[in-house]
């Protein structure tokens, strides 16, 4: 809501300097007012668009608009002492198409940056079976096992605590199919411990769809 009325004081304060500049210059008023109400449909109906469509169409339409851009170099079409039309059937000013672009290509670029890790150096504080997968998937990069929280933890590390190994898939197919070693929790507890659950299982989705992840949980990450 504050973007579209900041859009809108910004075509207010255009309208109103037309006006002021232009209403004694024929239809130049009448003609900037009717372009700033197309403008403003086009725009309701691009915003229709899931982000995810708005994505893959950003690398064509950039690479497109670079195409046309090398075209105008070598056989565009001069006017007004300036290079910047092509003729592809209609005359077209391919800068045009790259002021939408641009902006598109640079948030697609941006989001696909946003999983990777900058920092050299990591300290991880859970089961070191995934330390291969990191290793593999991040070379040049040093991980460290997580050590106890003190000397009353029974614990060698987080990374190794015999507690997490004891769950598997065999001992919850046997909880499941016998209804053994069953635990109570205070169903209030119960929704708050899902929520990182629920959050990550979100994050992973998110990931695989290729859509943003940033927003799910801020500044925390899934957790």
């Amino acid at each position: 809501m504050p973007l579209i009325v900041a859009v809108a004081l910004l075509a207010s304060v255009g309208l109103l300097a037309m006006y002021s500049s232009g209403y004694d210059h024929g239809t130049r008023f009448v003609d900037h007012a009717r372009n700033m109400v197309i403008a403003a449909t086009v725009m309701f109906l691009v915003a229709q668009i899931p982000p995810q469509r708005l994505m893959e169409l950003a690398v064509p339409l950039y690479t497109f608009g670079v195409v046309l851009l090398i075209a105008v170099a070598i056989f565009g079409i001069t006017k007004k002492g300036a290079r910047r039309w092509i003729n592809v059937g209609v005359v077209i000013q391919p800068s045009e198409i790259l002021k939408i672009a641009m902006p598109l290509m640079l948030a697609w670029w941006f989001q696909k940056r946003e999983g990777q890790l900058h920092a050299l150096e990591f300290i991880v504080a859970t089961d070191n079976g995934m330390m291969h997968k990191l290793r593999t998937l991040n070379p040049g990069k040093t991980f460290y096992e997580a050590p106890t929280a003190g000397n009353s933890a029974t614990c060698k590390s987080c990374a190794h605590c015999p507690w997490m190994a004891m769950n598997g898939l065999a001992g919850l197919a046997h909880v499941l199919e016998h209804g053994t070693n069953e635990i109570h929790v205070d169903p209030a507890l119960g929704l708050m411990a899902r929520r990182p659950i629920d959050r990550m299982l979100a994050f992973t989705a998110a990931l695989k769809n290729g859509q943003p992840t940033a927003g799910l949980v801020p500044n925390i990450g899934a957790a």
